[in-house]
This record gives structure tokens, C-alpha cells and sequence, in this order.
């Protein structure tokens, strides 16, 4: 499973450089091997899976459109990938 991570807890990680440090200097390899270990310390972000309108099994196609029957669109035209809190997976 991808790990998802905060682009802010990242950078905050990553010191900026001093132009008077001589240790600055650092090989290619350094330079990711220490990008390898500041992307696997970083904190994972707090986000969830979702089902997208379009495979949604409240949704179902219209003549004007991809139709919500739950929530708060319900028997709305929504985009296909639009997204709410109700997504259920369809099954199949």
C-alpha cells in the first residue's frame, strides 16, 4: 500500500544549507540516501481511501448524466469522479 505522506513534514525535515559549512558538499549517492531516509521518517498523513461517483454503488447512469441516489446529491447530475463521504463500493 503507498504511504502518504506530509509535503510540510518533509521539508521541515530537510535542513537548509549553510554556504560556509564545508560538509555541504555531498556525492550523488549521499544525496539519496539521506532523501531515502527523510521520506521514510516523515509521518504518514492522515487521509482515507474513497470511491470515486463513477464506482460508486449509489450512483447510476442517467440521460442527462451520472446520477447520486444517496446523501446529500441524491438525484443530482455529479461528475464521475467526484467523491463523498457515503462511497460505497459497487460489487463486481
Amino acid at each position: 500500500m503507498a504511504k502518504c505522506i506530509k509535503c510540510e513534514a518533509v521539508l521541515a525535515m530537510i535542513r537548509p544549507d549553510d554556504p560556509n559549512d564545508e560538509r555541504c558538499a555531498v556525492t550523488v549517492a549521499t544525496a539519496k540516501r539521506l532523501i531515502r531516509h527523510v521520506l521514510t521518517a516523515a509521518p504518514a498523513a492522515d487521509v482515507a481511501p474513497v470511491v470515486r461517483c463513477k464506482g460508486c454503488k449509489h450512483s447510476w447512469e442517467d440521460i442527462g448524466g451520472l446520477c447520486c441516489g444517496y446523501g446529500p446529491l441524491v438525484d443530482c447530475i455529479v461528475t464521475e469522479d467526484f467523491f463523498c463521504a457515503y462511497g460505497k463500493p459497487k460489487e463486481g
